[in-house]
């Protein structure tokens, strides 16, 4: 699936337009664009609304919940590096094991 990206006050799918972006704040254009990424090609704004698409109240409203979700997106990120660790200290734990035997 093409990535929507937003290109002056347009938002667009590879080359065709998806939609006018109101003016505003660029954050609150970001949670709408990464809202409107998760839909599949060809769904309606009616259709999004319908599968429960969320809308902000306003602009304010939508720059908190990207706030909300990059607070939760670093929280992702910081378990996946401590994953990493974790396991790259298992791994040399196993090859101490195995170098003694």
């Amino acid at each position: 699936m093409t990535e929507l990206r937003v290109k002056g006050t347009g938002l667009f799918r590879g080359r065709a337009e998806v939609l006018e972006l109101p003016s505003g704040s660029p954050r609150a254009v970001e949670w709408l664009r990464r809202q409107l990424a998760t839909l599949e090609p060809g769904t309606s704004f009616s259709m999004a609304e319908a599968r429960g698409l969320e809308i902000p109240a306003s602009p304010s409203h939508a720059e908190k919940a990207l706030s909300e979700l990059e607070k939760q997106e670093a929280g992702v990120r910081a378990d996946i590096e401590e994953f990493h660790k974790l396991r790259a200290e298992v791994d040399d734990l196993v090859a101490e094991l195995y170098a003694s035997a």
